[in-house]
């Protein structure tokens, strides 16, 4: 799974990792890009064409089903305190 982290071209709100990620649900935080070829590279999916594709997410915890198609995450995160925060 590959997570894309990129503020500037984001349509959901970014999450604040200055606050406990524990318990936290992200799914509304998510943009979500289906590639059905199975065949796009980081390269690709980072090309102004396809980020344009990346689908809000309006639910906590997002289910995809059974499907063979890869799916590309992409989630905005902010800091709103002064110093750093580890998050991962």
């Amino acid at each position: 799974m590959v997570f894309l982290f990129n503020s500037s071209i984001a349509l959901a709100e970014p999450f604040d990792v200055s606050q406990p990620l524990e318990g936290q649900l992200l799914g509304k935080y998510l943009e979500v890009y289906e590639d059905k070829t199975n065949r796009l590279t980081i390269e690709d999916i980072t090309k102004p064409e396809i980020l344009s594709k990346f689908q809000k997410q309006t639910k906590d915890a997002p289910n995809f089903g059974t499907t063979k198609s890869n799916y590309w995450i992409k989630i905005s995160v902010k800091n709103s305190k002064e110093r750093e925060s580890i998050w991962f």
